[in-house]
């Protein structure tokens, strides 16, 4: 009634007096009474309501960061600080894409990541413009409950297309270095290498119609790859390599992969395979009374080594003895 009465006095005349009528003060008492009982019940309704659907911003945040590779956000604790990172400081983390094909699909996940987590959040500021701790797990938990399937087919199929364009290379490099565990055994590995090139350079057998660049070039490839092996990209390859891993870990794992890694490696195993396809066949024809002790000592300083891309030495020169007799 006191806001009836109120309107009544303010309406249709050149100067409202406001509250300044007779009962005025009383009709402004009962107001201010009764806004201080009833504007804070319904702000709690109010922010109860806005916040009904802010798990559904959690949980398509929460796919897309596993999508790009952040495992962690299955712990509540670890959640919070990723998702309320910026896509630039995303960028930042992820480093450089395996192909072009990656990139876009970590750009279709990133162009939204700042509006879902701005979304959530202004739900869940408190006034002092933190985020409601308490809100946020509940928030979380239904999140994860509700299992959303938020990506696309179009995003689904960027990632696959990005993993099996990079397959082969995986490949090459995952059956190059199985037998290898520990760096410094593919530091051995690596310095046989140059010293087979060295052998098959003296004995005139190093290819020479342009598939390999000279070896001056390839040993400095070697090199390199010897001095900073990127252990970790290695171990990385050889668990996508597992036909049995998991969707998150495949994500994982892809995101984190050293495009330059996997380049290096990938020209170091090949230059490999061409010299080794070039140069073992031709060693096996050398006059084995003559030659024999050479061939057996480049064998043994190869060792196992690579053993899927070059074949095995001791077959070719078993072939060559059975032929003669």
């Amino acid at each position: 009634m006191a806001i009836l009465r109120h309107q009544y006095h303010n309406s249709g005349k050149e100067n409202n007096p406001g509250w300044d009528y007779n009962g005025g003060f009383e009709d402004f008492s009962y107001y201010t009474s009764f806004a201080d009982k009833w504007v804070p019940k319904q702000m709690v309704k109010i922010i109860c309501k806005a916040r009904e659907n802010t798990h559904e911003f959690i949980a398509k945040q929460l796919a897309f960061a596993s999508a790009l590779g952040y495992s962690e956000v299955t712990s509540v604790k670890e959640a919070l600080p990723i998702l309320s990172k910026k896509s630039a400081h995303l960028r930042r983390e992820l480093g450089q894409p395996i192909n072009e094909d990656l990139e876009v699909f970590r750009e279709e996940l990133l162009t939204s990541w700042d509006d879902m987590r701005l979304e959530w959040q202004r739900r869940l500021m408190t006034v002092n413009v933190a985020i409601d701790a308490g809100e946020f797990n509940e928030a979380y938990r239904k999140a994860i409950k509700s299992k959303l399937d938020v990506l696309t087919s179009e995003q689904r199929k960027l990632f696959t297309n990005a993993y099996k364009n990079i397959q082969p290379s995986l490949n090459l490099i995952s059956k190059g270095l199985e037998d290898y565990e520990f760096v410094d055994e593919v530091r051995e590995g690596l310095s046989s290498m140059l010293e087979v090139y060295r052998d098959v350079r003296d004995l005139g057998f190093y290819p020479a119609n342009g598939d390999v660049k000279g070896i001056e070039t390839v040993s400095k490839y070697v090199k390199e790859i010897s001095k900073n092996p990127d252990w970790q990209t290695v171990n990385d390859v050889k668990k996508l390599a597992d036909q049995n891993v998991d969707a998150q870990t495949k994500y994982k794992l892809v995101n984190r992969l050293n495009g330059n890694s996997i380049e290096r490696w990938e020209r170091v195993l090949k230059d490999w395979e061409t010299i080794s396809n070039y140069a073992l066949p031709k060693l096996s024809k050398i006059n084995l009374d003559a030659g024999a002790d050479k061939v057996v000592e480049i064998e043994e300083k190869l060792g196992v080594q690579f053993d899927e891309i070059s074949g095995n030495l001791e077959q070719i020169i078993a072939k060559e003895v059975c032929s003669e007799h």
